[in-house]
């Protein structure tokens, strides 16, 4: 197999971002055991604390961070901590994001997790004036579960609800704290050492002098930052956020649960096995059905690969664009070559990749997310499209193959995986190798670190 880079040979990276010591040591001491995110790690922390977890996603149904953040939450419970979860939902934001089902789906999804040991109450996001339902709601709950040692917050203007904290850590998936314009394209945007990025220009004197006022503020009330990506970990220190408060700690994938090939389900499609093991390469495309997630351009580059050769598609998730999609496949005479899931438990995902022989990931935001994670974890050689990061997961002909956002170049993306079987082979075995060495759950012990304040 082909020696992988490690995070820590990227010489920007290591130059930008803290490396924590222990992803670096990667001693057994600080290892967690195989098993269900709540397993713990062989040594007890020196000190429990209690912790006020404030999130702003929905429980974990739909994947993505969702299931990041009940890791996280499931990992502390088992470590001893006690852990109160505030889940601050905006609904007037997702009524743009989610169709009518998917909303209808996360309305009844009731949060449980660590079987009840988890107390878990719910807000509604009331935009700029939640600051004071916050701050009163952190009162009622200090007295209810508290005191609070650590209070970790998911969104930058939670922030300011929590001025006399033990300790303050803030968890970035955005730049929220480097860029005005981080909620309406973060891939835009630009920075670069000097604390400016084109956003600014774009916005009036008023807006931008408030921007930094906010900014400012919270930066100061802050014990530590912590984001997944090392992009942004970058940006936040060239906005001028001291790196020291700045913590680069990845995802984490349970690696056990993609075990085996051809695995069943409950609720598996009587058919769907016969179907799935068909000569040829199976695709799997994962992830919720939404034009910024890229299922289309997925469908589309497939439809144009497949012709001549014997190909499948399985599409595993559901959303807006499922009605549309299945039209296209139709219109484009693959309907018998593409076979939609729709929305299986998230338990369930491992099994179903089990049926697959490579992944796509065409989203032309975002593709360094659990999504990927999860099909490499499953050992598929994976198409994706280049997005900001994601070159710190794949490498070229290495970890995977990257393409650009055309529908020709993701063909031609996936004319290369399939005419190579000894390549793919390795890609996948590599892929494999770089989930368990840079995305196990020793990020969880970093992150508890963190919380700690021993980094």
């Amino acid at each position: 197999m082909p020696e992988l880079r490690s995070w820590e040979d990227d010489a920007l990276t290591a130059r930008s971002i803290r490396i924590d010591p222990v992803l670096r040591a990667g001693t057994a001491s600080t290892a967690t055991p195989a098993g269900r995110p709540g397993g713990c790690a062989p040594d007890r922390p020196a000190r429990t604390l209690r912790i006020l977890e404030v999130v702003n996603d929905f429980p974990p149904t739909v994947g993505g961070s969702e299931t990041h953040n009940a890791g996280e939450v499931e990992f502390l419970v088992g470590r001893g901590h006690r852990v109160c979860v505030l889940a601050v939902r905006d609904w007037q934001t997702l009524r743009a994001l989610y169709d009518a089902s998917t909303l209808e789906f996360l309305a009844r999804s009731p949060w449980c997790w660590s079987a009840g040991k988890v107390p878990v109450h719910e807000m509604r996001d009331t935009g700029r004036w939640v600051v004071w339902s916050l701050a009163r709601e952190y009162r009622r709950l200090s007295r209810r579960h508290g005191p609070f040692d650590v209070v970790v917050v998911h969104r930058a203007h939670f922030v300011p609800a929590f001025p006399r904290v033990r300790r303050l850590v803030l968890t970035l998936h955005y730049m929220e704290l480097a860029c005005p314009n981080h909620d309406q394209a973060p891939p835009l945007c630009r920075i670069r050492p000097g604390n400016r990025c084109t956003c600014y220009a774009e916005r009036t004197f008023w807006r931008n002098l408030k921007w930094r006022v906010r900014q400012r503020l919270t930066r100061g009330m802050l014990d530590a930052v912590v984001t997944k990506y090392p992009h942004i970990a970058r940006r936040l220190i060239y906005s001028g956020l001291p790196a020291t408060r700045v913590h680069c700690i990845p995802n984490w994938i349970d690696t056990s649960a993609f075990h085996g090939r051809r695995r069943f389900w409950p609720g598996m499609p009587s058919e769907f096995g016969i179907w799935a093991s068909g000569p040829g390469t199976t695709f799997a495309w994962l992830g919720r059905l939404h034009p910024d997630h890229g299922a289309g351009l997925g469908l589309e580059a497939f439809a144009r690969a497949c012709r001549g050769r014997p190909m499948r598609l399985v599409i595993i998730g559901d959303g807006e664009e499922s009605t549309r999609l299945r039209r296209r496949a139709a219109e484009a005479g693959v309907a018998d070559r593409v076979w939609f899931l729709g929305r299986i438990p998230r338990e369930h995902v491992p099994a179903a990749l089990s049926w697959c022989d490579a992944g796509l990931a065409t989203s032309h935001l975002d593709n360094y997310g659990w999504r990927l994670l999860e099909m490499m974890a499953a050992g598929l050689p994976v198409v994706a499209v280049w997005t900001e990061g994601i070159e710190h997961v794949i490498e070229d002909g290495l970890t995977g193959y990257l393409c650009g956002a055309g529908v020709s170049e993701v063909a031609a993306a996936i004319h290369r995986l399939v005419d190579d079987a000894a390549s793919a082979g390795r890609i996948a075995q590599a892929a494999r190798a770089r989930i368990e060495r840079d995305f196990s759950r020793r990020n969880l012990v970093n992150y508890e670190a963190v919380l700690l304040g021993e980094v």
